[in-house]
């Protein structure tokens, strides 16, 4: 792969691997008041590695990016031992933090995927 691709890809994947994440939190946010719920997160490097094709991710036509596959061990249960009398571990300072993190750093992915597109651009027409 030239550098192109692997700049390109590695932050389209990065993207997507956030925007799990994303859904992961919000799932963890609706289930704030659900008892025994066990609030989950992404393993970044793993679902990144897995997104990057050696997981078992399956899609449906050629050029789609695959998702966070759960089964790649990249989705977990977070570990928090502030468990409420309910047994739910969700907290939503935590998960509200989170949540802004990973847009913050979502965000800075697109801007350098869209930095690359547009050196690309330039070198491509010559500017």
């Amino acid at each position: 792969m030239n550098w192109i691709d692997h700049n390109l890809d590695l932050h389209a994947r990065s993207m997507m691997v956030r925007t799990a994440r994303a859904e992961v939190i919000a799932g963890n946010i609706a289930n704030a008041d659900t008892p025994r719920y066990k609030a989950k997160d992404v393993d970044f490097a793993a679902a990144l590695e897995a997104a990057g094709g050696s997981g078992g991710l399956r899609t449906t036509h050629s050029r789609h990016i695959g998702g966070v596959d759960r089964a790649s061990g990249a989705v977990f249960e977070r570990e928090d031992p502030r468990v409420g009398p309910d047994g739910n571990n969700v907290h939503m300072e935590v998960e509200k933090a989170d949540y802004a993190e990973n847009a913050v750093k979502f965000q800075a992915s697109a801007q350098f995927f869209d930095g690359s597109l547009r050196g690309l651009r330039k070198a491509l027409t010559g500017e």
